[in-house]
């Protein structure tokens, strides 16, 4: 079995303490089990903290792009998408020269089934990733334990895990996936065949709706 891990990094849509903090105590987390990530960079963050994100696309490789200003992209005109996209791609390269931007992290996941953007997509060279397991890391509505729970259910048959970098408890989520999951079980996106790949390269979301909410 195997699960991709996949943290958006972004300036978090509500508050948090230290969000900064919360991606450096993950990025431990990751270096403690000697597991990879795929990190999908807002690129306003990108231009926040350049040499943060330069940091982050040294370890991955697949580093991709969260858009520029984590907008829907249903509301942006084609035109809009193709900026959006270009802005995105643009933050990272500035922060992170000579890193090959591949893959995208449509912000909410919105817009995958969109033509125009699939369109751009494929005019920008992108790979669209969505995911199959939300941690829902940012509801505090939820127990750690059933945010935890989600992402466990990735072990059961594999697939794409999403957490973000800016909630407190991420770190916990993180680990205890970890834990669980073994040596060798957390895998890079360059090392697997999406679950749900479509024609297009994008993986389309496939969310289980009988886990804790």
């Amino acid at each position: 079995m195997q699960v991709v891990v996949t943290i958006d990094v972004e300036h978090g849509d509500r508050p948090a303490p230290d969000p900064l903090g919360a991606l450096r105590r993950m990025l431990e987390v990751l270096d403690h089990h000697g597991a990879p990530a795929s990190f999908f960079v807002q690129g306003r963050f990108a231009r926040a903290h350049p040499d943060l994100v330069a940091s982050l696309a040294e370890r991955d490789p697949t580093l991709g792009t969260h858009g520029y200003a984590h907008v829907d992209y249903r509301r942006l005109t084609p035109d809009g998408v193709r900026a959006e996209l270009a802005d995105g791609v643009r933050a990272l390269s500035e922060a992170a020269p000579g890193h090959a931007v591949r893959f995208a992290r449509l912000p909410h996941g919105y817009g995958n089934d969109e033509p125009a953007v699939q369109e751009a997509l494929r005019g920008a060279s992108l790979v669209s990733v969505g995911w199959d397991f939300s941690t829902y890391d940012w509801d505090d509505r939820l127990t750690v334990g059933a945010r935890t729970a989600r992402a466990l259910a990735a072990l059961e048959r594999g697939g794409v895990v999403l957490l973000h970098s800016w909630p407190p408890r991420s770190p916990d989520i993180l680990a205890g996936l970890l834990e669980a999951a073994g040596p060798g079980v957390v895998c890079s996106l360059d090392d697997v065949e999406l679950p749900g790949r479509q024609v297009s390269g994008a993986t389309m979301h496939r969310e289980r709706t009988d886990l804790p909410r």
